[in-house]
């Protein structure tokens, strides 16, 4: 079977995005050909176009093809739903190589199945704010700030 990989879902947006595409193809799956080829051509990413025409394979798309590509995509959707969500603050939007090494290091560190929910709040000022499995921990230069004039208070304002 012509598998295809998760390893490009890097972020929860990715992943949605790939749900809507899915539902497209369903939707457009049960009509004519020449329907499903559009919506291929336009419509969805060029990965999920090569595997869906590598199960064609240049074949009429008759009804036992048709449940075929169906089932598939119901496995793919399946796979992406057990992919772990781990979420990351951070004071920037960050660029897509950003997020391939930060997706990389979690993946390397947490586990393969882990994608990244990217917030933005420019009032860490820098770092991270993470939270993985109920567990949060606040890295951003907000909390090291606050934390240095708490503890330095006396000395600052004595100066």
């Amino acid at each position: 079977m012509n598998d295809y990989s998760l390893s490009s879902i890097k972020t929860l947006e990715e992943r949605k995005r790939l749900y809507s595409e899915i539902s497209l193809v369903l939707d457009v799956l049960f009509r004519q050909q020449a329907d499903l080829e559009k919506i291929l051509d336009t419509k969805v990413s060029p990965q999920l176009r090569t595997y869906i025409l590598g199960l064609l394979q240049g074949k009429p798309l008759d009804e036992a093809l048709r449940e075929k590509i169906a089932k598939n995509l119901a496995e793919i959707k399946n796979k992406a739903e057990g992919l772990q969500a781990i979420t990351l603050t951070l004071a920037f939007e960050a660029q897509q190589s950003t997020i391939d090494k930060i997706s990389a290091f979690a993946r390397q560190l947490l586990a393969e199945n882990i994608i990244i929910e990217i917030n933005v709040e420019p009032s860490i000022l820098g770092g991270a704010i993470i939270v993985f499995k109920g567990l949060y921990r606040d890295y951003s230069l907000k909390a090291k700030l606050e934390e240095v004039f708490k503890t330095k208070r006396e000395e600052l304002f004595n100066f």
